[in-house]
C-alpha cells in the first residue's frame, strides 16, 4: 500500500508541476472518448462485412502512407525540437513528402486492385486525406515543439466534437452506405485541415508551409530510420487485418477489428505521454533533466496502463457486449490476447523513446524489423488455421519479444 500511495503521491506532484500535460492529457481523453462512441455507432450501423470492408480499406491507407511520409514526421519532430527556429526545414519535409505521394498513387490502385476485388472507389476518396492529413500533423507538431500544449488541447476537442456531429447527421438524417461515410471522412480531414491553419496563422507565417516540390535525399536518408521504424510497428500492429482479408474473409476482419478498436483507444494515454515526453527527453539527453523526465514518463504510464489493462481483460465480455452487442461476443478470446498486447506496449513507448531520444533509432529499428519479420512468417502460419484468434495470438508473442529488446537495449541510455 506504502508503494502505491507514493506512486499517487509523485504522480499528483508531476501533474501540478506539468499544467501543460494535465490539459493536454484531459483534451485527448475526451476526444477520445467521443472518437470511441462514433465508432461504436459506426460498428453497430453497418453489416460485419461492410464494416469488415471498411477497417480493410482503412488499414491499406494506413500501410500505403508509411511509404508516403517516409518518416518525415517523426524525422522533423526530432529535429525541429532540437532547432526550434529553421522554419526552412518545414518546406523542405512537405516538398519531400509531395513527390512521394503523387509517386505512390498509381502504386496503391495497382497493389489494392490485385488483392481486393472491392473498395476500390473507397481508397481513391482516403488517398485524397493523406495528403490533408500530413500538413495538419505537421502544424500540430509545431504546437508541440513550442510547448503550444493548451492550443493543441483546444484542436483535438475541436476536432472530435465536429466527428461527433457530422457521424451523427450521417446516422440519423443521411442514412447512407459506406461511400457516403467516405465523403464524410474526408470532409473531416478538410475541416480539420481549415482549423489548424487558422490557428498556424495566429503564431507564424503561412508561407512556411509552401509546398516546393523537390526531392530532398539528405532527409530521406536521415528519415529513414524512421521510416523502417513506422514500417515494422505497422506490420505487427496492423497487418494482420489486411493478412485477415486476404486468407480469411471481411467477417474475420471486423471480428478481430472490434478487440483493435479498444485496443487503439487503450494506447491513447502512452501516445500522449509519448508526444509528451519525447521532445524533452531528446533535449535534455546526456543532462541531469533526462533522468527527471524518464521517471515522470515511467510513473504515469505504469499508473494509467495498469488498471486499463485488468479492465480489458478481466471485464472485456461485458464491454463488447454492452457497447457492440451480442453481435461480437465471439471477439472476446481476441480482446484478451490483445489486451496483453496492449500491456506490454504501453512499456515499449517508454524505452523505444529512449532509444530515440539517445540517437540510437537504429537499435530500436533492428528490434523492430525482427519482430516484424516474425510477425509475417507466424501469421501466414496461424491465420489459415485459427482465423482471427491466430492472429491476436502471433501479436501477443511478437510483442513481447519486442519489450524485452526495447528494455534491454533502452536501459543502458538511462
Amino acid at each position: 500500500m506504502n508503494k502505491v500511495y507514493n506512486l499517487y503521491s509523485s504522480l499528483k506532484f508531476a501533474l501540478l508541476n506539468n499544467k501543460n500535460l494535465y490539459i493536454y492529457m484531459l483534451s485527448k481523453v475526451f476526444s477520445s472518448v467521443i472518437i470511441a462512441v462514433t465508432g461504436i455507432f459506426i460498428a453497430r450501423y453497418f453489416s460485419k462485412e461492410d464494416f469488415g470492408l471498411l477497417k480493410t480499406v482503412i488499414t491499406f491507407l494506413g500501410f500505403v502512407s508509411i511509404f508516403i511520409s517516409f518518416g518525415l514526421n517523426d524525422y522533423f519532430l526530432i529535429k525541429f525540437s532540437k532547432q526550434k527556429n529553421n522554419f526552412k526545414l518545414i518546406s523542405k519535409v512537405l516538398g519531400t513528402f509531395s513527390i512521394l505521394y503523387f509517386l505512390f498513387f498509381p502504386v496503391s490502385l495497382i497493389l489494392y486492385n490485385f488483392f481486393y476485388d472491392k473498395g476500390l472507389i473507397f481508397l481513391i476518396i482516403l488517398y485524397i486525406g493523406i495528403l490533408i492529413g500530413n500538413i495538419s500533423s505537421i502544424i500540430n507538431i509545431i504546437f508541440q515543439v513550442f510547448d503550444k500544449f493548451k492550443l493543441l488541447s483546444l484542436l483535438t476537442f475541436l476536432n472530435a466534437i465536429s466527428y461527433l456531429v457530422l457521424v451523427y447527421f450521417f446516422i440519423s438524417f443521411i442514412r447512407g452506405d459506406l461511400k457516403d461515410y467516405f465523403y464524410i471522412l474526408l470532409f473531416i480531414s478538410f475541416l480539420n485541415l481549415f482549423i489548424n491553419l487558422y490557428f498556424f496563422s495566429k503564431i507564424s507565417k503561412l508561407k512556411y508551409l509552401i509546398f516546393r516540390p523537390t526531392f530532398n535525399i539528405n532527409i530521406l536518408r536521415y528519415s529513414f530510420p524512421f521510416f523502417i521504424s513506422g514500417l515494422t510497428s505497422f506490420i505487427y500492429m496492423q497487418s494482420d487485418i489486411l493478412l485477415l482479408s486476404i486468407l480469411k474473409n471481411t467477417e474475420e476482419v471486423a471480428r478481430y477489428s472490434i478487440p483493435v478498436t479498444f485496443i487503439n483507444a487503450s494506447y491513447l494515454i502512452p501516445t500522449i505521454l509519448y508526444n509528451y515526453f519525447i521532445p524533452k527527453l531528446s533535449m535534455s539527453f546526456n543532462s541531469k533533466n533526462f533522468k527527471f523526465h524518464y521517471k515522470n514518463f515511467l510513473k504515469f504510464n505504469t499508473f494509467f496502463s495498469i488498471p486499463l489493462f485488468i479492465i480489458l481483460f478481466f471485464f472485456g465480455e461485458h464491454l463488447l457486449v454492452f457497447l457492440f452487442t451480442e453481435k461480437y461476443i465471439d471477439s472476446l478470446p481476441i480482446l484478451q490476447m490483445l489486451s496483453i498486447v496492449f500491456l506490454f506496449h504501453s512499456f515499449c513507448f517508454i524505452f523505444g523513446g529512449i532509444l530515440t531520444a539517445s540517437n540510437n533509432q537504429k537499435i530500436r529499428t533492428y528490434i523492430q524489423s525482427t519482430g516484424a519479420i516474425l510477425n509475417i512468417i507466424l501469421n501466414l502460419l496461424f491465420i489459415p488455421y485459427f482465423g482471427a484468434e491466430g492472429a491476436a495470438m502471433t501479436t501477443m508473442l511478437t510483442e513481447i519479444i519486442i519489450f524485452i529488446g526495447y528494455l534491454y537495449f533502452g536501459r543502458k541510455y538511462i
